[in-house]
């Protein structure tokens, strides 16, 4: 099992933030391998800890981690499962314990 982790947060220079993220960017595109059909589960998602289940289209990594990232500071953690599968970790001020989304290959 692989991952990379990203700190976004007001303590780190701008500029390194910008390539830690691009790191995780290209590490999700990598883990992809192409595929825009995925399931998805979310659990413990946002301050309701609400979680669910839905089929979304995504072929760039960076709109897909753009889309389930918080406009604020935050912590992630990408998790390559094997099989084309990949766990997405977030934890930000609604959800300080951390959300997990777990994407699959549809």
């Amino acid at each position: 099992m692989l991952y990379v982790d990203v700190m976004n947060s007001m303590s780190y220079d701008e500029e390194d933030d910008v390539l830690f993220y691009d790191e995780v960017v290209s590490f999700t595109q990598d883990i992809m391998n192409g595929n825009s059909e995925w399931d998805v589960e979310g659990q413990n998602v946002g301050w309701k800890n609400t979680g669910g289940s839905a089929s979304v289209s995504y072929s760039d990594a960076g709109q897909l981690l753009d889309d389930v990232t918080p406009n604020s500071s935050f912590n992630l953690k990408v998790t390559d499962l094997g099989g084309g599968a990949f766990e997405v970790w977030i934890s930000h001020h609604d959800s300080p314990t951390g959300e997990t989304h777990t994407f699959y290959p549809a």
